[in-house]
């Protein structure tokens, strides 16, 4: 008869077989010998798993996962081991809740989750220079700081209402960053690296921009697009970024005739300013472009209206009168 220790180690593996299965993930057919694309993964802790090696990319894409409960929660070092360390992996719609980021990797693609922890070790020497973290949930991007080699930073339709400055200015490689569709109120121009080129911060709830003790020698191109600006200081910008090339400012309820005069001051420097006064509205959703005030009528028209109005209100005086005595009859 068996053992009660046999039972109960057999009871274990029927309740529990992911315990003793692993996930061996193959590539879907890629023109590029280097890059590896996976429909899906799922990975439980206590399951091994394993990728084909020699590959330099690994995309994984999933949009299709059937048991959500096994989904990829976590990328971390058993996950990197598993794809034979490569330089660049991108995985997206995979319900990551979690990033550890590895040492050497270069490219770092982790769109559309459910990312609240960024972990980083302070004590290595990260090689990254890509890190999409757009669409997830983080609150806070203090890590990033160690993140020395980035050049491209996105972090579009986060959680992010506020910005910690402390953590761009270490980033002295940096040249693009994107912060669109998040609720922070102000960007702490002062601590952003001299090395960026351009930053995307398009409708989110930015209120104001004061750019005193920026340094942007390198900054060619500002997308404001769609936030509650009323107001741009045209010339601070231009004295902390003397090589901007392109602005844009539309979909904020800048007053029109402020609006004309910070687009000729771009214009006077050269620099293109993109829908800095939108003619039309798309959508209710362009609240702050319905914001706008429209252009003023010329005096010629502004007298001509007004002689109008005063003979539409004599000629309603006299049918008023024409009324009464008629009544009194």
């Amino acid at each position: 008869m068996p053992s009660p220790a046999f039972l109960r180690l057999t009871i274990v593996l029927l309740l529990y077989p992911s315990w003793a299965i692993g996930r061996d993930y193959q590539c879907i057919p890629y023109p590029v010998e280097s890059r590896c694309e996976i429909e899906w993964v799922a990975h439980d802790r206590h399951e091994s798993i394993t990728f084909p090696s020699g590959y330099q990319h690994f995309r994984i894409v999933s949009k299709d996962v059937l048991d959500r409960d096994v989904s990829l929660t976590r990328f971390d070092s058993a996950v990197y081991e598993a794809m034979h360390r490569p330089l660049s992996v991108e995985i997206l719609f995979a319900e990551l809740q979690q990033v550890v980021l590895p040492e050497e990797l270069i490219l770092g693609g982790f769109a559309n989750n459910q990312i609240t922890d960024l972990v980083v070790d302070r004590d290595q020497n990260y090689t990254i220079k890509y890190l999409d973290l757009d669409v997830n949930k983080l609150t806070e991007i203090g890590n990033v700081s160690y993140l020395v080699q980035l050049e491209t930073l996105r972090l579009e339709a986060n959680q992010l209402d506020s910005l910690d400055g402390p953590a761009f200015t270490p980033l002295i490689n940096l040249k693009r960053l994107y912060l669109s569709y998040n609720q922070f109120k102000t960007i702490p121009w002062r601590d952003l690296p001299p090395s960026l080129v351009g930053i995307d911060s398009y409708y989110g709830a930015l209120n104001q921009v004061d750019f005193r003790g920026a340094k942007l020698a390198a900054f060619k191109r500002l997308v404001l697009t769609g936030n509650f600006l009323t107001n741009f200081n045209a010339t601070q910008l231009l004295e902390v970024a003397p090589n901007l090339e392109e602005i844009y400012l539309g979909h904020n309820p800048i007053p029109y005739k402020n609006m004309q005069r910070i687009e000729q001051k771009f214009i006077n420097w050269n620099v293109t300013v993109v829908a800095a006064v939108n003619p039309e509205c798309h959508g209710m959703r362009d609240l702050a472009c319905l914001m706008e005030k429209q252009p003023e009528l010329s005096e010629g028209w502004k007298l001509l209206i007004l002689l109008i109005a005063m003979a539409m209100l004599v000629l309603f005086a006299v049918f008023i009168l024409l009324l009464i005595k008629k009544v009194q009859d």
